[in-house]
C-alpha cells in the first residue's frame, strides 16, 4: 500500500519495503508515504547491487542499460 503520488509511476514500486512505518509517521504524519531521503537511498543502494552483479557477469548488458535508464528517469523525477 503505497500512497504516495511518487510511488504510483516509480521503477522502484516492486521492490520498495517502504523504510520505517514509525519514523515516517513521526516525521511526515503518514505511515505509508517513504520520505525523500529515504527514498534516495533505496534507490541508490539497489542501483548500486545492480550494477555490482553486473560487473561480476550475473546480470546482462540489456540490464545494465535498462537501469541507466532507470536512474536518469528516477533522477529527474526528484527535481
Amino acid at each position: 500500500m503505497k500512497n504516495a503520488p511518487r510511488c504510483v509511476h516509480c521503477p522502484y514500486e516492486s521492490v520498495c519495503h517502504l523504510g520505517c512505518l514509525g519514523a515516517q509517521y513521526e516525521a511526515l504524519g503518514e505511515l505509508f508515504i517513504p520520505a525523500n531521503s529515504v527514498c534516495q537511498m533505496k534507490q541508490a543502494k539497489i542501483n548500486n547491487l545492480v550494477m555490482a552483479y553486473y560487473d561480476m557477469g550475473v546480470f546482462h548488458s540489456a540490464t545494465r542499460q535498462y537501469i541507466q535508464k532507470v536512474i536518469a528517469h528516477t533522477a529527474r523525477q526528484l527535481t
